[in-house]
């Protein structure tokens, strides 16, 4: 099981650049990355982060806050990317997954086999977090799908929702 975990966080690491996606109804969805990043305000002092990286405060909320800057891509901990979709709308998230696995028995392999905490379980899925900084949600995702153990696996997306009325 060592060997089994070690070559999957090898793989993650070393994760093809380029083309980044995630794994939606047995198919791969393309996003593309942006200068943008996701800062989380309740764990992160955010006016550090501007001040120290050169940043610009895009939007704001009483959960995130997102900031674009140039140069050194700073993710981990609480600081995670953007991307976007073919459409041009924004993808953020944090270090939540949600997944749901094609057997229960399966669970306790999954835990042992990626670097993640489980947070909630229910009917429908089971939500985790990340718990090594140096994997981002989408790419522990998409490994977690490609193991075959679950039905979907994908991070927990933040939308921004606008209504045209």
């Amino acid at each position: 099981m060592k060997k089994v975990f070690l070559l999957l966080c090898i793989s993650m690491f070393l994760s093809v650049k380029g083309q980044e996606f995630y794994y939606g109804i047995n198919s791969k969805i393309p996003i593309d990355t942006t200068d943008m990043v996701l800062v989380v305000n309740a764990n992160y002092n955010v006016d550090s982060f501007v001040a120290k990286h050169n940043a610009t405060i895009v939007s704001s909320d009483n959960l995130f806050t997102t900031v674009k800057y140039s140069g050194k891509k700073v993710y981990g901990g609480n600081v995670f990317p953007v991307y976007k979709t073919k459409g041009g709308g924004l993808l953020r998230f944090t270090d939540d997954i949600l997944f749901y696995p094609q057997k229960p028995e399966l669970l306790d392999s999954i835990k042992e086999s990626f670097p993640i905490e489980i947070l909630s379980e229910n009917e429908y899925y089971v939500r985790a977090r990340v718990i090594n900084s140096t994997y981002n949600a989408l790419h522990v995702a998409n490994r977690i799908y490609e193991s075959g153990w679950v039905t979907y696996s994908h991070p927990s997306f933040i939308v921004e929702i606008e209504f045209d009325i």
